[in-house]
C-alpha cells in the first residue's frame, strides 16, 4: 500500500498528490471519447482520480482508424496552449497535422488557376503558434495513445452509447449519481452506478443534458436557430470525402478575345499539381445555379504526406450531390457542377465515391449553449455538450480543450472539492459559452454556400473592422476572425470587443451621414 502511494506521488506532479480527492477510487464517468472526453480524462488522472471510465460510442476499429474521413477541425494557439496546460504531447501535433493558414488553389468555372496566400492579413504580425489543421479523429488518436502511454489504468470502452442517467435528488454531496449505455453486441442496458462525477462530453445531442433537461426545470439549453441573422444556415447540409495527399486536377480553360469585334472562346487543356500543403477551392459553373438550392462549394483542405486529405461538399438539403444512389450518378452530378474539371474520375477513386454515397448526410449544428454548466454537485457539461455552433470560426476543439482547462482550475482553487468547483466552474465558464455561441451567430462567415447579401455583409463588415483597427487600433478592435484564435483574450472579451466596435462604427456611420447632409444643405 506505502509503495503504491509513492509511486502515485512520483507519477502525479506535487500540487496534485497534496489535493487528492478523499473519495478517489469512487467512479468517473465520462460520457463520450472525442478531445473534450479525453482531455477531462487526463485532466482527472492528474488530479488523483484513479476510477474513471470513459464510454465512446464508436467501436475501436472505428476510433483508431487511421484512414478516417471525419471532418478536419483547426487548434489555434487557444487549443494549443490548453493541451500543453493537461500535459499532452505537441511534437506529435506538430508532426501529425498541417500548417495553416497556407496557400490556396481557387479553381475558376473557366479552368483558370488563382493562387491566395491566406497567411497575408492580420495574421503576418501575430507571434502566436501557426494553427494546425487535422482531422477530428487524428487528433483523438493522438491524444488517446498519449492517455494511455500515461494513465494506462484509465477503463475506455468502445462501443458503448450512453442512454441515460440518474441525477435526481442529488442535493446532497453523499448522493450519487447512475450513467446508463447500451453495448452494440448487447441487448440490456448496463449501468456504473455510486458515480462521484459525470462528465458530460457527449457531443451537441448530448443524451446527458437531454435527460437532466427533462427532470429539471432550471436547466435550459438556449438555441439561437430562430435569430434573423442565421437565416439561410439551417438548410445547408454536407458530406464529406477523401482525397490523395497529392494529386493532379486537370482542367479546360476557357479564354475569350475578341476578333474583329467579335468574341469568341479558346480552349486549352492544363494540368494543375495540388501539393500537400495547399488547400484546394472549386468554384462551381454559374449557368448551373439557378436559385439557392443550386449552390455547391467543394474545398478540399490541406494536409500532410502520410494523410489523406479532407475534402468537403456543402450544399443545400435538396441538392442532388448529397443524394446521389450510386458511383456513376455522383461522377455524373460532380462534372456538372464542375465542367472545367476533366478528370474527375482519377481525382476520386470508384471506392471512395462509392463510400460517400453510403455516408450519411451532415448538419451544421445551430448555436447553441446551456444556462449553466453543472448539475448539482455531480455532473458537469464540456464541449460541444455545453456550447455548440457552426465550424465557420473554427473553434470547437479549442473552446472545448478550454473547458477542461476552466475546470482544472476550479477543481485546483477548491482542493477537488466538487460541492465548490462545479458552482465555480458554472460561473466562470458558462459567460465564455454564451459568447461563442453569439460570436458563431453573430459573426458567421460567407461563403460560396451562403446567400449574396450574407456575403456581402460578412466581407464588407470584415474590412471595414480590419481597417479601421489598423487606422484606430485605440477605438476600433480587429475582426473577430482575428481575435478569436488568442488564448489572452476570453470568448466573453471577445464578445465585448467586437460589439463595443461595432457600437463605435455606427456612431462614426451617423456622424459621416450627418455630415454629408449637412454639407448639401449648405451647397443647395
Amino acid at each position: 500500500m506505502q509503495l503504491r502511494l509513492l509511486l502515485s506521488a512520483v507519477a502525479l506532479p506535487a500540487f496534485i498528490a497534496a489535493g487528492k480527492p478523499s473519495d478517489a477510487n469512487r467512479p468517473v464517468v465520462i460520457a463520450g471519447g472525442g478531445p473534450a472526453a479525453l482531455a477531462s480524462a487526463a485532466m482527472l488522472a492528474r488530479r488523483g482520480f484513479a476510477n474513471i471510465h470513459l464510454l465512446e460510442k464508436m467501436t475501436k476499429d472505428e476510433y483508431l482508424r487511421a484512414t478516417d474521413r471525419s471532418y478536419a477541425m483547426g487548434v489555434s494557439h487557444r487549443g494549443q496552449a490548453a493541451l500543453q496546460d493537461l500535459g499532452f504531447d505537441l511534437d506529435c501535433l506538430e508532426r501529425e497535422a498541417a500548417v495553416t493558414p497556407s496557400n490556396a488553389t481557387i479553381i475558376r468555372p473557366d479552368g483558370l488557376e488563382v493562387v491566395v496566400n491566406m497567411s497575408a492579413g492580420g495574421r503576418r504580425r501575430s507571434r502566436s503558434p501557426p494553427n494546425r489543421l487535422l482531422t477530428r479523429q487524428t487528433l483523438t488518436r493522438l491524444m488517446y495513445r498519449d492517455l494511455m502511454a500515461r494513465f494506462p489504468r484509465i477503463k475506455m470502452t468502445f462501443g458503448a452509447k450512453v442512454v441515460g442517467c440518474n441525477v435526481a435528488n442529488l442535493d446532497h454531496p453523499s448522493k450519487t449519481a447512475t450513467v446508463r449505455y447500451q453495448l452494440d453486441s448487447e441487448t440490456a442496458p448496463r449501468a456504473i452506478g455510486d458515480a462521484q462525477l459525470i462528465i458530460a462530453a457527449d457531443g451537441a445531442n448530448s443524451r446527458i443534458a437531454a435527460h437532466v433537461a427533462e427532470v429539471d426545470p432550471s436547466f435550459q439549453q438556449h438555441q439561437l436557430a430562430s435569430e434573423g441573422r442565421f437565416a439561410g444556415g439551417l438548410d445547408r447540409r454536407y458530406k464529406v470525402i477523401a482525397f490523395p495527399p497529392a494529386f493532379d486536377v486537370d482542367v479546360t480553360t476557357t479564354r475569350r478575345r475578341g476578333v474583329l469585334g467579335r468574341r469568341r472562346a479558346e480552349e486549352k487543356s492544363a494540368t494543375l499539381h495540388i501539393v500537400p500543403s495547399g488547400s484546394v477551392l472549386i468554384r462551381q459553373d454559374p449557368t448551373m445555379c439557378r436559385g439557392p438550392t443550386d449552390r455547391l462549394l467543394l474545398y478540399i483542405f490541406q494536409t500532410v504526406a502520410k494523410y489523406s486529405r479532407v475534402g468537403m461538399i456543402i450544399a443545400h438539403k435538396d441538392h442532388p450531390i448529397l443524394h446521389c444512389t450510386s458511383a456513376e450518378k455522383f461522377y455524373t452530378v460532380l462534372q456538372r457542377y464542375f465542367p472545367q474539371w476533366r478528370n474527375v474520375r482519377q481525382a476520386i477513386s470508384r471506392s471512395e465515391a462509392e463510400r460517400y454515397v453510403k455516408k450519411r448526410v451532415g448538419h451544421f449544428q445551430p448555436p447553441r449553449h446551456l444556462n449553466r454548466l453543472h448539475v448539482r454537485q455531480r455532473v458537469a457539461f464540456v464541449g460541444d455538450a455545453a456550447h455548440s455552433f457552426p465550424p465557420d470560426l473554427g473553434q470547437g476543439a479549442n473552446a472545448a480543450l478550454e473547458d477542461v482547462v476552466v475546470l482544472d482550475r476550479c477543481l485546483r482553487e477548491t482542493n477537488n472539492c466538487l460541492a465548490e468547483a462545479l458552482p465555480l466552474f458554472s460561473r466562470q465558464r458558462a459567460p465564455d459559452a454564451h459568447a461563442i455561441a453569439h460570436l458563431a451567430w453573430r459573426f458567421k462567415m460567407g461563403g460560396s454556400s451562403t446567400p449574396l447579401l450574407q456575403r456581402i455583409r460578412w466581407r464588407t463588415d470584415f474590412v471595414l473592422r480590419l481597417a479601421l483597427s489598423r487606422l484606430l487600433p485605440f477605438l476600433f478592435s480587429p475582426p473577430v476572425f482575428l481575435m478569436i484564435g488568442e488564448r489572452g483574450l476570453s470568448y466573453t472579451e471577445v464578445w465585448k470587443r467586437a460589439e463595443r466596435a461595432g457600437r463605435r462604427m455606427r456612431y462614426a456611420a451617423v456622424l459621416v451621414a450627418a455630415a454629408l447632409v449637412k454639407a448639401l444643405l449648405l451647397l443647395v
